[in-house]
C-alpha cells in the first residue's frame, strides 16, 4: 500500500512535534508583543480622546485567547518530555497535541498577517454628561423642583421642559443638578448642554454640539450640511431594498430584479411625503430618516393598545450585554447590532420572534440552545461578529428565510444549513466557512 499525503502528514504531526512547538514559541512571543504594543496605544490614545476601534479589540482578545492555548500546549509538551524522557510513546495523545500545535501555529501566523491591515484608533465616544459644579443654597425648594422636573423627564407625554423666573433664582443651580442626576442613569444616550446668548449664533451652537459629539466640524461647512451630520444615519438603497425583500416587506413580485424595482419606487414614494431623505451624497445611493420621524415610526411599531411592544431596537447605544432572558418575550423583532455585547442568554423563550439583528457586536460563542425556542424566527444576522461555531438543535430554525454571516472569519462551518428547507438568502462573504453539507 502506498501512503497518501495525508498519512505522511499525520506522521509529521508526531515526528516533528518539537520543531513545530518551538516555532509556534518563536511566532507566539512575536504575537505577544504585537499585543502588548496594542495595549500600550490603546491606553497612550485614551489621554488624546482616542480608543481603539472595535476590529483592534476584538483582534487582541482573539490573541490573547491564543496566547493562553499556545501555553497550555506547551505546558503538556513540556510534561509529557519530561515524564518521558524526552520520548513520546502515546501515539493517539502525540498526535493530538502535534496537530493542535501545527493549527495554533497556522492560526498565530494569520493573526500577524491580519494586524498590519487592522485601523487601531478611533474617536472615543464622548461621555454621555458632563458633571458640573452646582452651589448649596436653597436645598429645599430645590429639590422638590428638581423632583417635579425628573418626573417630567419619565413622563413619556411630555417633549419639552421650560424653566422660567427672574435672574438669580437658581435656574441654571437646578438644572446643573438635573444635568448631574443624569450621569447616574443610563436612560439617555447623550445630555448635551449649550448656552444660547440673547446674540443667537446658530454655528456656535452647532460648533458646541458637534464637538461633545466628537464630530469634526469645519468651519468652511454650510449651515445646512452641519445640520445633516448633526441626532441622522445613512443607509444605501441596495442595502435597505434588501432587508425589505430578506423581511418579506416586498411581495407579490416574481423574481429579485422586480423586488428590487417595487423597492426603489416605495422609496421614491417615501421621499415625496417627507418619511425619508436624501443622504448627504447627492447620487441618490443613501437615504436617512429624521429622528422625529425614526421614533415616530419606532413608537408606533413598537406600542400596541391591547397586545403590548412589538420591536426591541437597541442599536449602537453602547450595550455591553443583552437586555435579561425575560424580557425578549414580547417582541417580534428585535435589533441590538453595533454594541459591544460579548453573550447572548443561554435560553430566551421568543415565540413570536421574526427577525433578530445581532451584528457588530463582540459575540464569540452563540449558546447551542439560544434558537430553542424562536420557532417563527425568519430572519437573523450574525455578520460581523466573532463566533467559532454555530450549531442548533434539529428542531430550531425550521422557518428561517436569511442567514447573514458576513465577515465572521473565524467560523469555518454551518452543519446544519441542510436542515433549513425555508433558506432563500445566505450571505457567507468574507467568512471563515470553508465547506458546506451536501
Amino acid at each position: 500500500m502506498i501512503p497518501t499525503p495525508q498519512i505522511f502528514e499525520q506522521v509529521g504531526y508526531v515526528s516533528n512535534l518539537k520543531r513545530n512547538v518551538d516555532d509556534l514559541m518563536e511566532e507566539a512571543q512575536k504575537l505577544k508583543d504585537q499585543c502588548d504594543d496594542l495595549e500600550s496605544e490603546g491606553q497612550e490614545a485614551s489621554r488624546k480622546r482616542m480608543r481603539l476601534t472595535n476590529q483592534a479589540r476584538t483582534w487582541l482578545g482573539h490573541s490573547r485567547a491564543n496566547l493562553t492555548e499556545i501555553e497550555n500546549i506547551k505546558s503538556e509538551f513540556d510534561r509529557r518530555q519530561t515524564s518521558n524522557n524526552g520520548f513520546f510513546s502515546d501515539f493517539p495523545s502525540t498526535y493530538t497535541l502535534g496537530k493542535r500545535a501545527v493549527e495554533k501555529l497556522e492560526s498565530v501566523r494569520r493573526a500577524l498577517n491580519e494586524r498590519s491591515g487592522i485601523k487601531l484608533l478611533a474617536m472615543s465616544s464622548p461621555p454621555r454628561v458632563m458633571e458640573m459644579d452646582v452651589p448649596t443654597v436653597g436645598q429645599s425648594s430645590s429639590q422638590r423642583n428638581m423632583d417635579k422636573i425628573w418626573d417630567l423627564l419619565h413622563d413619556k407625554h411630555t417633549s419639552v421642559i421650560s424653566i422660567y423666573g427672574m435672574g438669580g433664582i437658581g435656574k441654571t443651580t437646578l438644572m446643573k443638578a438635573i444635568n448631574n442626576k443624569l450621569r447616574a442613569t443610563s436612560e439617555f444616550d447623550y445630555v448635551i448642554w449649550v448656552t444660547v446668548s440673547k446674540e443667537l449664533n446658530l454655528q456656535r451652537i452647532q460648533k458646541e454640539i458637534m464637538s461633545r459629539l466628537h464630530l469634526k466640524f469645519d468651519e468652511d461647512d454650510s449651515y445646512n450640511s452641519r445640520s445633516m451630520r448633526l441626532q441622522d444615519y445613512e443607509i444605501s438603497v441596495k442595502q435597505l431594498i434588501w432587508w425589505w425583500i430578506m423581511e418579506g416587506f416586498i411581495d407579490n413580485v416574481n423574481n429579485l430584479v422586480d423586488a428590487s424595482n417595487k423597492g426603489h419606487r416605495i422609496i421614491e414614494e417615501l421621499k415625496r411625503r417627507c418619511l425619508l431623505e436624501e443622504g448627504i451624497r447627492d447620487d441618490g445611493v443613501c437615504v436617512k430618516m429624521h429622528d422625529v420621524i425614526r421614533n415616530l415610526a419606532l413608537y408606533i411599531a413598537s406600542s400596541s393598545c391591547n397586545e403590548g411592544p412589538k420591536f426591541l431596537v437597541n442599536a449602537k447605544v453602547g450595550l455591553n450585554e443583552p437586555p435579561p432572558e425575560g424580557a425578549w418575550k414580547e417582541f417580534e423583532r428585535i435589533s441590538l447590532m453595533m454594541n459591544d455585547i460579548t453573550e447572548l442568554p443561554v435560553k430566551p423563550e421568543c415565540p413570536n420572534l421574526i427577525s433578530l439583528l445581532l451584528s457588530e457586536n463582540l459575540i464569540t460563542v452563540v449558546p447551542h440552545s439560544f434558537f430553542e425556542f424562536m420557532p417563527a424566527l425568519q430572519v437573523l444576522d450574525l455578520s460581523y461578529t466573532s463566533i467559532t461555531s454555530l450549531s442548533v438543535s434539529s428542531s430550531s430554525l425550521l422557518n428561517l428565510r436569511a442567514l447573514i454571516l458576513r465577515r465572521c472569519r473565524r467560523l469555518t462551518e454551518v452543519p446544519f444549513l441542510g436542515q433549513l428547507k425555508e433558506l432563500q438568502f445566505l450571505d457567507l462573504k468574507s467568512s471563515g466557512i470553508i465547506r458546506l453539507p451536501e
